[in-house]
């Protein structure tokens, strides 16, 4: 396995993005997700921060053949997720 996305992992507000980063550390592929980006509350509204949480993609080497790995989620799969940075 080169990568997992965060779609099979079944992710949901009830694990929350600092279960997934903890999780990622055991887990011998990176976790990737291209549409997921943090956001912070200021003045009482939410904004994109520009960070990605995990990676947004991945190339390997497969045979000699670069490959891109892209991760998706959902839209509304991110509702409820907490972020702490």
């Amino acid at each position: 396995m080169l990568g997992m996305s965060l779609g099979l992992v079944s992710f949901s507000a009830h694990l929350g993005v600092d279960f997934l980063k903890q999780l990622r550390r055991n887990l011998p592929v990176p976790l990737i997700c291209a549409n997921l980006i943090a956001k912070k509350e200021t003045g009482g509204r939410k904004q994109e921060t520009g960070i990605h949480p995990f990676e947004p993609y991945k190339v390997v080497k497969v045979d000699g053949l670069r490959v891109g790995i892209i991760g998706v989620i959902s839209k509304g799969e991110e509702k409820g997720a907490r972020f702490t940075r």
